[in-house]
């Protein structure tokens, strides 16, 4: 999901072709804020389920861990969703 977000992100914000018409449209930095947060929430969830991994093959509270693996997934899920359908409403709005 990092990997589909970025890729998306980078995508999306970047002003080639007929996206260039974005830079002058003045909700352009609110879009580029939400994708950067969005990104963000996907990179806390990758950290999370590394740790969750982490701390149930430690066996240190593995029902934390499992617990946190599933917010980690949850948060990145949503994040991913979220540039998704960003995605899609940039298309119908520039006609591609």
């Amino acid at each position: 999901m990092l990997a589909f977000s970025y890729k998306e992100s980078f995508e999306l914000l970047s002003l080639s072709g007929g996206k260039k018409v974005l830079i002058d449209w003045p909700d352009y930095p609110k879009l580029k804020m939400r994708i950067l947060v969005a990104f963000a929430w996907c990179l806390l969830g990758a950290v999370a389920c590394v740790c969750a991994t982490w701390m149930v093959a430690k066996s240190l509270q593995p029902l934390f861990g499992v617990t946190l693996m599933i917010s980690g997934l949850l948060a990145a899920a949503a994040s991913t969703a979220t540039i998704a359908l960003a995605r899609f409403s940039l298309r119908e709005l520039l006609g591609e």
